[in-house]
């Protein structure tokens, strides 16, 4: 058990004396008591030398009592300053953790000829969000929640930034490495989203309900999907093309207007132009189909996967499929171009794949877990995004 003995200790100077309770440790009671002593002596000006270790000895006999005083409060200034905190660019929810972003200087482009406002915003790290310049490299990173954090869709959204979803919250990553919530999905997923809408399943999956983008809120349309069924939906303006057991049906939410496209699976959008897959004698072809005019176009050299999610380039020229690899084992991902009918197929998979905005670039997530960039006009061949990334688990170019 440890005494200690409190000492009232009265100080008079010019401003009225102070009363300040000092305790003393038994071991080490005579030096604490100089110290009270030559706390005194500094306010009635009389030096003290000496004690029981030379380091006592806080001031000469010549230091006047200003002087120490000063000496003080510097040295207590000193050891309880702390350096100001940024202010947030986030808003924190409970159940979200977010970080202040982290600048970093880039060592030059990430692909030759970019763009010089193209960004790429890539979700890593379980909750890490990093957004870099593509000319300059230029980036910042923040932690978006230390419960962990992935992408709900592979698209680009006209919220020009970066979705990722936490919890029961989506939230949006911009340009800026600034952070704000979108909406909330408690008890919902996402099946389908256009340019100003986001089609949301219920818990059950058979009630969709449509949110209106960038704003998150709920329009009031909806529409019931055939009960333990497997669907593939994709939006179409303001309508959705609806596949289910190998036919595919046109709804117009607002007046549950329905209208058959006949068979196939519904891939992509792009204006009123519908990629699809088509598998009569179980033989597999891609097919494009303008929904308004009724043109049709097949490419039966190309026979598209399920696997991932297929998308046009910005132009509408370009389409990317998720295709079988040269290896059995192996997904690969083919680029059609839809006027010429030719297509590439890659030697690796590529996940979650988007084109850069003049098509010149096919961005996807590698095998290996790394970005890279395939050239389309092939002059550059396959670059490796932010090498530094190997765990990506979605990214959006903005």
């Amino acid at each position: 058990m440890t005494v200690t003995d409190d000492v009232e200790v009265v100080l008079l100077d010019d401003a009225g004396p102070t009363t300040r309770t000092v305790q003393l440790r038994p071991r080490r009671r005579g030096r604490e008591l100089v110290l009270v002593a030559a706390a005194i002596a500094a306010v009635v000006g009389v030096g003290l030398v000496g004690g029981d270790d030379d380091e006592d000895a806080g001031a000469s006999p010549t230091t006047t009592t200003s002087e120490r005083r000063s000496t003080t409060t510097r040295a207590r200034t000193a050891t309880t300053r702390r350096p100001a905190l940024a202010q947030p660019t986030t808003t924190r929810r409970p159940t979200t953790t977010t970080t202040w972003p982290q600048l970093e200087a880039g060592s030059g482009p990430l692909l030759p000829d970019a763009d010089a406002d193209l960004r790429l915003a890539v979700l890593h790290g379980n909750g890490v969000v990093t957004v870099a310049s593509v000319h300059t490299g230029d980036r910042c990173r923040m932690l978006l929640s230390t419960n962990g954090a992935y992408v709900p869709w592979e698209v680009t959204l006209p919220v020009d930034g970066l979705l990722a979803q936490t919890d029961t919250t989506i939230h949006v990553v911009d340009r800026a490495c600034a952070m704000r919530e979108l909406f909330d999905v408690r008890d919902s997923y996402p099946v389908a989203v256009g340019p100003d809408r986001a089609w949301m399943a219920s818990g059950s999956g058979q009630r969709i309900l449509e949110r209106a983008l960038p704003s998150g809120d709920l329009t009031g349309r909806s529409f019931d999907l055939p009960r333990y069924t497997f669907t593939t939906v994709v939006a179409l303006g303001d309508a959705l093309v609806v596949g289910a057991s190998g036919e595919m049906t046109l709804v117009d939410p607002t007046t549950d207007e329905r209208r058959s496209l006949g068979p196939g699976t519904p891939l992509a959008v792009h204006g009123t132009r519908l990629a699809l897959v088509e598998c009569p004698e179980l033989r597999c072809r891609l097919a494009v189909v303008d929904v308004a005019s009724g043109e049709r176009r097949t490419y039966a050299d190309v026979e598209p996967g399920a696997w991932d999610r297929s998308h046009f380039s910005a132009d509408g020229r370009l389409l990317r499929v998720p295709v079988a690899g040269r290896d059995e084992y192996q997904p690969s991902t083919a680029v059609v171009d839809l006027e010429t009918g030719t297509s590439r197929v890659f030697d690796e998979p590529l996940m979650r794949t988007a084109f850069t905005p003049d098509g010149r670039w096919l961005v996807g997530q590698a095998g290996s877990g790394a970005l890279v960039a395939h050239d389309l006009l092939g002059g550059a061949g396959r670059v490796e995004l932010l090498p530094e990334i190997r765990d990506v688990q979605g990214f959006a170019l903005l």
